[in-house]
């Protein structure tokens, strides 16, 4: 379960007698009557037990053993917790491959990382990592809220979102995630490659400080225009502008960004019958006007080492498995992003869920109009919503979808307490700590803990 440090409502009690956390309370049991019925046990004990909630979250998910069926709650106060318990609805996942999506450019915002960076060592510890390469300062424009300007400056934005993101990653990692594959979005990618292998973390810290610094230092008058169609129904518009004008990003079906002069995409806008919307970018990304900043890229880029990675990387650049070099490198800033041909080749090789790691839902919003709706796609962490909260019911999805969770690594600390059993098709049970003589003991079916159950 999680307790956050926000105070509860007037009124409410607080989930722990030690306050100050927010956790998920997991459950599973093999049969699906079996658990929605220990669900209402546990919420009565909930409500009458006054033991610190976190003792219970921390029972909870270092004795039981992961069955088939599955569900997780999420609180703030006993209340909270009740309602939750009372609510479950079990399911029976079947699991599939997961990839990792990082998100781009665009989705940065003021304050992002300060909540988990307060509740998290582990998080805390990977973004300060990155802190002690990057130009100082960075702390600040990520943390203060009023830095929200500086913080959309291309040469702050794109280091502050590999250190968001990497961070972030590192946290889901302490909890167990192994991704079958990586992807990012623009410069998404290059976190993508750093946690793969390809990358080693000076490395990475070099190439994005460099692309962004190089990026913000062109020229003004570059835009940026999301048109809501195919890029085959936009190319005749682009054939006499190519040296200006290009596709961006593909999006969606009907999800392409033009990039280039801002003069001649207007003129264009103008000639289309279709929903337009200007981006609020500095400068033209993944466009023609990129190219002056190739050369000395290139320098910087040769610098750098890259490595087979450890986990497959799926670049948008070409929508297929790849291993990073200065090519790589210098071709992405200019070329368009395929983001929906990677989602096919990711929905094609198996992959059942997406995880976003980023500061918003970009990416799983924009994956809605390509994969099927049978896909799970989970994004970590959403603007205006509290960040450790958000990613704890991301972890609390991730696991109901099927995936491995070390719910240890969630609830270190606490003190085991005692419990309802699961129901059993006859005869009572219940919970006790063992005792000399006790009477038919057997361990329970999920798994080895201090407690035992008893029956007779």
């Amino acid at each position: 379960m999680w307790c956050s440090s926000r105070p509860p409502r007037a009124g409410a009690r607080r989930a722990s007698d030690t306050a100050g956390r927010t956790g998920a309370l997991g459950a599973v049991r093999t049969h699906r009557p079996a658990l929605s019925a220990l669900a209402e046990r546990l919420a009565a004990h909930v409500e009458e037990d006054e033991a610190p909630l976190g003792d219970v979250a921390h029972t909870l998910n270092t004795t039981r053993a992961t069955l088939p069926h599955r569900a997780v709650v999420v609180g703030e106060t006993r209340e909270e917790f009740v309602a939750a318990l009372r609510a479950v609805r079990p399911t029976r996942p079947r699991r599939g491959p997961l990839a990792v999506m990082f998100t781009g450019q665009g989705s940065q915002r003021p304050g992002m990382g300060r909540q988990l960076y307060e509740h998290f060592p582990v998080f805390a510890q990977a973004l300060d990592e990155v802190f002690a390469l990057a130009t100082p300062g960075l702390r600040e424009v990520m943390f203060d809220p009023d830095q929200a300007e500086t913080l959309q400056r291309t040469d702050h934005a794109q280091i502050a979102l590999f250190a968001f993101e990497t961070a972030l990653y590192r946290l889901w990692e302490s909890w167990g995630l192994r991704p079958d594959m990586v992807c990012g979005h623009s410069v998404g990618e290059i976190t993508a490659a750093h946690v793969s292998g390809t990358l080693t973390l000076p490395d990475a810290v070099h190439l994005v400080t460099t692309r962004g610094t190089l990026m913000q230092n062109l020229p003004p008058g570059g835009a940026m225009l999301a048109v809501a169609t195919d890029p085959h129904t936009l190319q005749p518009h682009l054939d006499n502008h190519h040296d200006t004008i290009s596709i961006a990003a593909i999006n969606g079906p009907h999800a392409t960004v033009l990039s280039g002069d801002r003069t001649t995409l207007h003129h264009i806008a103008t000639q289309l019958n279709t929903k337009t919307n200007w981006l609020n970018v500095s400068h033209a990304f993944h466009s023609p006007l990129m190219q002056p900043i190739l050369q000395p890229f290139t320098t910087t880029l040769n610098t750098l080492t890259h490595h087979p990675p450890h986990t497959p990387l799926i670049s948008m650049l070409t929508a297929t498995p790849t291993h990073p070099d200065t090519t790589h490198w210098t071709q992405h800033i200019t070329a368009p992003v395929r983001y929906t041909d990677t989602l096919h080749h990711l929905h094609h090789h198996g992959i059942t869920t997406y995880l976003e790691i980023g500061p918003d839902t970009t990416l799983t919003a924009l994956a809605r109009t390509t994969l099927p709706t049978t896909t799970h796609l989970i994004p970590t962490t959403r603007r205006n919503h509290n960040e450790v909260r958000s990613t704890i019911e991301a972890l609390g999805r991730v696991f109901s979808v099927g995936h491995s969770v070390d719910w240890r690594a969630l609830t270190p600390t606490g003190r085991r307490t005692s419990l309802p059993t699961y129901p059993s098709s006859g005869g009572t049970s219940g919970c006790t700590t063992p005792r000399a003589g006790a009477p038919r003991w057997r361990e329970p079916d999920w798994g080895r803990q201090t407690t035992r159950c008893w029956a007779r």
